[in-house]
């Protein structure tokens, strides 16, 4: 199965692309991930991030405008299956700021889309998140280290981009079936429908 896997043929575009998708729980800790955008925007590099599943959050609308990263990052409420599994395939990196997580159904549907995986090293992230590997793994609530790790992303050569996505893919390939990975985000996009991005696992 190719997990409808797509291979970049571009480098990662200026403004890179960047993307988390969750809902507003502090768990999933997207007031760090604002803290590194507001890093890599002082570091000079162009980006665009948006989060899927948040939307109205006083708190980070807050954030973001004290942060003056409103060009920069957007908060999208719900979305369907095709719209958030096509934002996946389209961003150059999926981010995963979280503090706590088991081993997150959006990686592993990133990971296999082939888009590049930057997460924290929390809970079993570390298992399937293998530094420089398949994707880059940062310290939980240290947004410099995570700018810098989006930074490197940015630059690295298209040849590394797809070595890294390709071997990601062949990881979630032959440790996750693709039945499981269906089952698991269209459980997570139904929720989000559904029921709302703060009521969300």
């Amino acid at each position: 199965q190719d997990f409808l896997f797509q291979l970049k043929t571009t480098n990662p575009q200026t403004p890179i692309n960047i993307l988390s998708v969750g809902r507003g729980h502090w768990k999933k800790n997207y007031r760090l991930a604002l803290d590194a955008m507001h890093a890599l925007k002082q570091l000079g590099l162009a980006f665009r991030y948006d989060i899927i599943g948040v939307s109205g959050e006083e708190a980070l609308l807050f954030q973001r405008a004290q942060l003056g990263l409103e060009q920069e990052v957007g908060f999208v409420g719900s979305l369907p299956f095709n719209e958030v599994q096509k934002a996946i395939k389209e961003a150059d990196v999926m981010l995963l700021p979280s503090v706590e997580e088991g081993i997150a159904n959006v990686v592993l549907e990133a990971m296999a889309l082939g888009t590049l995986v930057v997460s924290t090293d929390c809970g079993g992230m570390k298992e399937v998140v293998l530094p420089k590997q398949t994707g880059y793994l940062v310290p939980v609530r240290d947004a410099q280290a995570m700018a810098l790790a989006l930074k490197e992303v940015s630059e690295l050569p298209l040849e590394t981009y797809q070595r890294i996505t390709q071997q990601a893919r062949a990881f979630v390939e032959a440790n996750h079936s693709e039945a499981q990975m269906v089952s698991g985000m269209l459980g997570l996009y139904k929720r989000l429908m559904l029921e709302g991005p703060d009521k969300v696992n």
